[in-house]
């Protein structure tokens, strides 16, 4: 968790400092608020008491009453400015995502576990109230709780420390609630980004106009229709069994504010009854030891929220640092190559009982002609993929003048080929672009997206 934490305070202190400012602004405006309104009864009644004129009184409660809606305005408005930050930070997320994306290995893209890691990793930027987004506002009411029950500790401590500790005794048990909540959340999450993966296969193939022909005149409707059936059941049993246990916790959680309140409010009227305590500290003291018990309540909600921004960022940064097979390995130049050559190369697919290419070994000289031959489903097109670095062999190599394809990076390997699959997409660009925008572009850097 400190490490995610740490990982993404950097990026908010490089991506946008300038927000730093409104974060110490709002928790001196979130804290002084409750206390400030607990106070003006305390005042008002202190002034009676004393026998203050109608102009002092209105004096002092206006004053406090300033403090209490320039607090109130503060506080909104700086949250406001949080959340802008928020989403240029999610934005730049994205584009490490995006980066990612575009540079990761083929079979990351293709296989199931790499689009799981992926869809994993999108939860983090991609919603408004979750993950990145969620992280600067959970900090920042963190740190409100914190600086909140340090000034409401020093207020409450020359009453009886006694009570401290009963807060705070319910306030654990109440942390281990969540921290259990937590746990449960993130399997759950897990297991309905597996469940999403096959939730976007079906309907990215429904929406897919070369797929639409098929589904059509082969009868596929109904299959697709039971498949969808299927997994919106599945999601509903998981979301139903998430539910039932946040209401038995919800349940837990009111009872111990239940608690903790009662006892508040017994422990002061003995106070009051004894007469070591005045009407007009009775209510202050009152609503500190609420607030007290808020924020307390807050803070343990709020570093739950964190927990929870810290699982989304370690699934991200699962994705996003992985190394790839081709990283900081030498260039090659196509000038130089004069021999390729598979040596007792094989290649079977992830949960796939049998190879695909078996074995295969085949040497081409530079200027030599080749044709690879076999009925469909054969492997000639897996064949070529491992050729052209797409896949990495199960076993055996593939050699470049007998040094192995591995030993080189995967940029200027790719540059090595040019090829034309069957399943060919045409980008949605000109017939110019597409055949050369590789020689009018050039990929941007992992610093471009910083």
């Amino acid at each position: 968790m400190r490490d995610n934490i740490k990982y993404m305070l950097s990026n908010w202190l490089k991506w946008d400092r300038k927000s730093l400012v409104y974060f110490l602004i709002r928790i001196p405006a979130l804290v002084f608020q409750p206390i400030v309104t607990s106070y003006i009864p305390k005042a008002m009644i202190d002034c009676i008491n004393e026998g203050a004129t109608v102009g002092r009184l209105t004096l002092v409660v206006g004053l406090l009453s300033v403090l209490v809606v320039l607090t109130t305005w503060l506080s909104p408005f700086m949250q406001e400015l949080l959340n802008g930050s928020a989403r240029i930070i999610r934005m730049r997320y994205a584009v490490l995502a995006f980066n990612k994306n575009l540079n990761t290995d083929y079979t990351n893209i293709e296989s199931p576990g790499g689009r799981e890691k992926n869809k994993r990793a999108m939860e983090f930027y991609r919603s408004y109230y979750s993950g990145s987004s969620d992280f600067l506002d959970s900090c920042n009411q963190f740190c409100v709780c914190v600086v909140g029950v340090a000034a409401s500790l020093a207020l409450i401590y020359k009453i009886n420390i006694i009570m401290i500790l009963i807060i705070f005794a319910t306030c654990a048990a109440e942390f281990f609630l969540l921290g259990f909540l937590n746990g449960k959340e993130k399997k759950t999450k897990n297991e309905r980004s597996k469940i999403f993966v096959r939730y976007d296969y079906y309907y990215n193939l429904c929406r897919d106009f070369s797929a639409a022909k098929d589904i059509r005149l082969y009868g596929f409707t109904d299959y697709f229709l039971f498949a969808i059936a299927k997994i919106i059941c599945d999601l509903e049993k998981i979301n139903q069994k998430f539910m039932r246990q946040n209401i038995r916790i919800g349940g837990l959680r009111a009872l111990l504010n239940l608690i903790r309140e009662l006892v508040a409010y017994a422990y002061l009227s003995y106070l009051v009854c004894g007469g070591r305590l005045s009407v007009s500290d009775f209510i202050f003291y009152f609503g500190i030891i609420t607030g007290f018990s808020n924020w307390i309540m807050n803070a343990v909600y709020q570093y739950s929220n964190l927990e929870r921004c810290c699982n989304d960022c370690a699934a991200f940064r699962e994705f996003v640092e992985s190394e790839e097979e081709g990283q900081n390995r030498p260039d090659i130049d196509f000038d130089d190559v004069a021999s390729i050559e598979f040596k007792n190369v094989s290649f079977t697919y992830p949960s796939a009982e049998k190879s695909t290419v078996c074995n295969m070994s085949f040497k081409v000289n530079r200027g030599e002609n080749i044709a690879i031959v076999g009925e469909n489903g054969a492997g000639k097109t897996t064949a070529v993929k491992l050729l052209c670095g797409l896949y990495y062999p199960t076993s055996g190599e593939i050699l470049i003048n007998g040094k192995s394809s591995r030993d080189f990076s995967s940029d200027s390997y790719f540059n090595l080929f040019s090829a034309v699959f069957q399943d060919y997409y045409f980008m949605p660009m000109t017939i110019a672009e597409n055949i050369c925008t590789c020689l009018l572009y050039t990929s941007p850097s992992p610093r471009d997206t910083r």
